[in-house]
């Protein structure tokens, strides 16, 4: 094998991660993982990266969770890889498309996951505490004993999603225009929060539900008083002609 840096292993990794990506952001990514973190990433490392990107499975006796600490994935193309075990705290995930993927056990603190797609995913006993997650969409995850402490899930899509035995207390400040359906599964440590999500919700659509006031989205009412006569016709109500209120002071004109 011929002897390659790491981040020219990094750019190839890449390229198989993200294949429609624009080469500058895949460069750029590669530098970034090369150079950030304790320490560089060793070419052996790399490799068990490159298995794991196109799914293979890391099993065995002599195998170590992949490290990417602080690494930009951004808009990465990781569907149904094996990232079990993963060291990935303050990573940027965001806009990953994460189907069908193995996160058990990972450690997510503190990353960045808005608009990520983690239908399917597995997040069995990942460590989530302090993860952005707005608009991300976990249809149908499983979060089996997660820790979510202090995350943010703003807008995020849980339909379907096991989070029954998660740990870390949710309210509905953190769930604020989260989708949910009846098959969502809500923290069986909080009895009383699925009583107050179905109270605060509104349906979308046949099934789908949106925690949050129906009328969460639509802007303050126009003011349609008429203006005082003879002021100012430039506000709000600025249909009003100066010939009708010509008219309504003195009266019909007569021809």
């Amino acid at each position: 094998m011929t002897n390659r840096s790491a981040e020219e292993l990094l750019r190839e990794l890449l390229y198989l991660a993200a294949p429609d990506a624009a080469e500058e952001g895949r460069a750029e990514a590669a530098r970034v993982i090369a150079s950030h973190g304790d320490e560089a990433l060793t070419t052996d490392e790399l490799m068990r990266l490159t298995a794991t990107v196109e799914g293979a499975e890391l099993g065995g006796a002599d195998s170590t969770p992949v490290a990417l600490r602080g690494a930009n994935l951004a808009r990465a193309n990781l569907y149904q890889v094996n990232l079990a075990g993963a060291d990935l705290r303050n990573a940027d995930l965001s806009e990953c498309d994460l189907t069908f993927s193995d996160l058990s056990a990972a450690r997510l603190s503190d990353c960045d996951l808005r608009s990520a797609i983690l239908d399917d995913a597995v997040l069995d006993g990942a460590d989530l505490a302090g993860a952005r997650l707005e608009r991300a969409s976990l249809r149908d995850a499983t979060l089996a004993n997660a820790r979510l402490l202090s995350v943010v899930l703003q807008n995020a899509d849980l339909t379907g999603a096991d989070l029954a035995s998660i740990i870390g207390p949710l309210d509905l400040d953190m769930l604020l225009g989260v989708r949910w359906t009846h098959s969502t599964r809500w923290p069986a440590s909080q009895p009383d929060l699925s009583r107050e999500i179905t109270e605060n919700s509104v349906q979308i659509s046949p099934g789908i539900f949106r925690i949050g006031r129906d009328d969460s989205r639509r802007g303050p009412e126009p003011d349609r008083s008429p203006p005082p006569v003879g002021g100012d016709t430039s506000g709000p109500f600025n249909t009003w002609r100066p010939a009708v209120v010509r008219e309504h002071i003195r009266g019909p004109s007569r021809r």
